[in-house]
């Protein structure tokens, strides 16, 4: 895995929360769409790859606050890189305006988590059952059709789901340890 560097001003404590969830952003990646580190600029835009050669930005943002200018500079950057698809990890908050221009911005594909969310990996927790999207037309279509409008519902907003990046109307196959066998239980994102 990359090393992680921060800028020179930031106390032990802090460097030790962005460094714990720059590790934990490379695992998402990697479980995700098998995205592997490529480069860094300015010590707070990664770049990854994956073996499709499609790119993921990773901005962190050490500041208090996220303001639109910052935002601004980002996009650009991203469109000078030709990237569509960007996550930014926050330490505190953004504004109103910020919010309103990424829900905007149709030909980007914008993520944002706050920089606790990444200070353990959720996928390591005792009560963690693996998810997996389907996707598979035909075994959807069978679900579908056996549980009709009953299939149990999982939030797009739930940490699972933002996680892995599932989308409203994915189907999700949960797989559970019940003493000796495996059961398989399915979720629709909402």
């Amino acid at each position: 895995m990359k090393t992680f560097t921060t800028p020179l001003s930031f106390d032990t404590e802090r460097m030790k929360l962005w460094r714990t969830a720059f590790e934990n952003v490379q695992r998402m990646l990697q479980r995700r769409k098998n995205f592997r580190f490529e480069h860094i600029e300015y010590d707070s835009i990664f770049t990854f790859k994956n073996p499709d050669n499609q790119k993921q930005l990773v901005f962190f943002h050490y500041c208090e606050k996220m303001g639109i200018d910052t935002l601004r500079n980002l996009i650009q950057y991203a469109e000078y890189e030709n990237i569509r698809s960007l996550i930014i990890i926050l330490q505190n908050t953004w504004s109103s305006n910020c919010r309103k221009v990424i829900e905007n911005l149709m030909h980007f594909d914008i993520e944002v988590f706050d920089l606790n969310e990444f200070q353990y990996d959720i996928t390591e927790l005792y009560y963690f059952v693996p998810h997996e999207k389907l996707i598979n037309k035909e075994e959807i279509a069978t679900i579908r059709k056996n549980y009709g409008t009953t299939i149990p519902v999982i939030l797009k907003t739930d940490p699972i789901s933002k996680y892995f990046k599932f989308e409203r109307g994915d189907i999700i196959k949960v797989l559970r340890d019940d003493f000796d066998q495996k059961v398989i239980s399915y979720r629709i994102v909402r």
